[in-house]
């Protein structure tokens, strides 16, 4: 399976490279949309509802060909929201990555807390974290690589965008790219137990769809797309200890 799941290359690098990619293109929301008039005005997001108040589709909206969910102003503005709000959710998550054929690929434990953030990443066959990556609450970012169970750790520069949008499995469009986003509710889904609101999200520089869920408390619990499916297994709650730096 030829994904970005798989880390073979020393974490350091990885790390470092993802550093520098984000440096380039920083994933923050700063979106627009064009108004009746022509000229161009700011949306103002709001709260979403919770799953299973999900607003009934305006009348006038036709669906399209295939009969595909109907893309909206107000499904760009929830998934906006949502995506926005989970960065600022605690939660430890277990995610389970495949390809579209169901080929299991790594998978990924990502604790939440911010400031503090921390993703272990577990090799495919593997129960034990091939490599860590943790944000303490001062902002001082470690990588982590393990050889034979010795855990090597070293500083490395700080992310430019959260950790679990940075180092994370899920693969979120830019935030700059938010305002030419086309979003369309799907049906709910279970995931892990619990029912969670999805979203069909297509750019507008590209025919790839891909879909997200985000469970009752805005966790991110399902991605799949170009990049692989993504679905959290095992959801809980991170501790202060979950964050502790590495010592020497």
């Amino acid at each position: 399976m030829n994904n970005r799941y798989s880390m073979f290359a020393p974490v350091l690098i990885l790390a470092a490279l993802v550093a520098a990619f984000l440096t380039a293109d920083k994933l923050w929301l700063h979106w627009y949309a064009s108004d009746t008039s022509g000229t161009t005005a700011k949306r103002t997001i709001q709260t979403p509802p919770a799953v299973g108040s999900v607003p009934s589709r305006s009348t006038t909206e036709q669906p399209l060909p295939g009969d595909s969910p109907t893309p909206s102003a107000q499904s760009r503005d929830a998934f906006a929201a949502l995506w926005l709000t989970s960065q600022q959710t605690i939660y430890r998550v277990r995610y389970e990555t495949s390809s579209d054929t169901g080929e299991k690929g790594d998978s990924y434990v990502v604790f939440n807390r911010p400031p503090s953030a921390r993703v272990d990443t577990i090799s495919a066959g593997a129960t034990e974290p091939s490599s860590q990556i943790i944000v303490g609450a001062d902002g001082t970012t470690f990588a982590c690589s393990f050889d034979g169970g010795e855990r090597n750790c070293g500083k490395i520069p700080s992310f430019d965008a959260p950790l679990p949008l940075a180092a994370g499995p899920m693969v979120f469009p830019g935030g700059g790219s938010f305002g030419s986003l086309s979003v369309a509710e799907l049906d709910s889904k279970t995931i892990a137990g619990a029912a969670a609101r999805c979203f069909r999200v297509v750019p507008a520089e590209t025919p790839n769809a891909a879909d997200y869920c985000f469970n009752a408390e805005n966790v991110p619990v399902y991605g799949s797309g170009t990049f692989g499916v993504i679905q959290a297994a095992e959801l809980s709650t991170p501790s202060e200890a979950d964050f502790a730096a590495p010592t020497p």
